[in-house]
């Protein structure tokens, strides 16, 4: 797989099990967009020596401006919807739905990542990998099966110097043989998506090594009961949500699956000031999925997006 900068075979148990991983890539990828998709990233003006920063929470590439500007911005575009980020390509400002910097500094201040190895399942298209690295994390990895947000990745990469990072295009079911070795695992706004959140959870803490911890994020009831939301056909417009836990259930879930250790490092309701629409995403976002006579509710009654951030050891 020649769009992976890294040899990643240390992830794994064996390196049968790795060459297995990379062949459902390469099976994941066999098809005409992906093809298209690369061709494009080929005939881009990309920069010589471009520098990665970050500014005010957005992961920048920084490198003087290609010639042909507008095939950049054109291939940006064809990528819509951006959730996450935001990022900046030169000039080229991608204003993501998600302003993943308000969930950053949410998190940052309560772990360590120097010289850390990262694992971040459903990564997206990466934002948080770039602010492990800003904070001098050894290695990130993300997983993410969903194509375009994967595609979005490598065009960020071609325009960034070369990092201590990767992204596979997988789930993580996918991938039950990566070792017991990551600092932190991020598990963030994925335990919801989940019919089983169990085995989700049972397999975080199988991915950290002795003293690692995993940083979970998921929507919570904001009551102190021992109830969980099961919504009937959508909420908040979303077909695949699940389970939504009070805090005191998700805490037993937590510990049903060995954790021992379970410190809550924020609870947020989520606002329009950090999930809305922009012209790099799509017309509707979170305030068109609110009830518009009570912004306390979804627009199919329940209560609204509320999120906890919890660290599970």
């Amino acid at each position: 797989m020649n769009y992976l900068d890294f040899d990643l075979s240390k992830f794994f148990t064996s390196q049968l099990n790795y060459q297995n991983v990379l062949d459902l890539c390469e099976k994941q990828l066999s098809n005409k967009r992906a093809q298209r998709f690369f061709e494009s990233i080929r005939h881009l003006d990309l920069p010589q020596e471009p520098m990665f920063d970050c500014k005010d929470g957005v992961a920048c590439s920084v490198f003087d401006m290609p010639k042909d500007y507008d095939a950049l911005k054109a291939c940006v575009f064809e990528l819509r919807p951006w959730r996450k980020g935001p990022f900046q390509l030169g000039e080229l400002m991608i204003d993501s739905e998600w302003q993943c910097q308000i969930k950053w500094d949410r998190l940052v201040s309560s772990i360590d990542v120097v010289d850390k190895t990262i694992l971040d399942i459903g990564c997206g298209n990466g934002y948080y990998l770039y602010r492990c690295l800003e904070k001098k994390a050894r290695f990130a990895l993300g997983l993410d099966p969903h194509l375009l947000y994967y595609y979005q990745f490598c065009l960020i990469q071609a325009f960034m110097p070369k990092l201590s990072l990767a992204l596979l295009p997988l789930g993580w079911e996918d991938t039950r043989e990566l070792r017991s070795i990551f600092d932190y695992v991020f598990c963030l706004g994925v335990l919801y998506h989940e019919k089983d959140p169990h085995a989700l959870l049972n397999r975080l803490y199988q991915l950290i090594r002795d003293q690692g911890e995993v940083i979970l994020e998921t929507l919570i009831l904001a009551d102190d009961g021992e109830n969980v939301l099961v919504p009937k056909d959508r909420y908040a417009c979303m077909k695949n949500v699940f389970h939504i836990p009070t805090l005191s259930v998700l805490k037993q879930w937590v510990k049903m699956a060995g954790f021992s250790s379970f410190e809550v490092v924020d609870i947020a309701l989520t606002t329009v000031n950090e999930q809305r629409s922009t012209q790099w995403s799509s017309d509707h976002s979170l305030i068109n999925f609110l009830d518009p006579n009570d912004l306390s509710k979804t627009i199919e009654g329940y209560p609204a997006p509320v999120r906890a951030m919890v660290k599970i050891s």
